[in-house]
């Protein structure tokens, strides 16, 4: 993503302020980090299940 920046920047449109740009890159940046924290949220919510599951077939299976 900084590469990214660095290109846009180096072609940069004078009457579009840099600030601007730099503005949209931050809130990219944060987006990325809630998804990523979403779906490291998601990913342990399904180990659970998965985990549950697991316990819930061997409680059939001793029964």
């Amino acid at each position: 993503m900084f590469l990214l920046l660095i290109c846009e920047l180096q072609n940069h449109d004078h009457e579009f302020p840099i600030i601007d740009l730099l503005q949209k890159y931050i809130q990219t940046a944060k987006n990325q980090l809630i998804f990523e924290d979403r779906l490291q949220k998601c990913s342990e919510k399904i180990r659970f299940l998965q985990y549950r599951a697991q316990m819930a077939e061997m409680t059939v299976y001793l029964q």
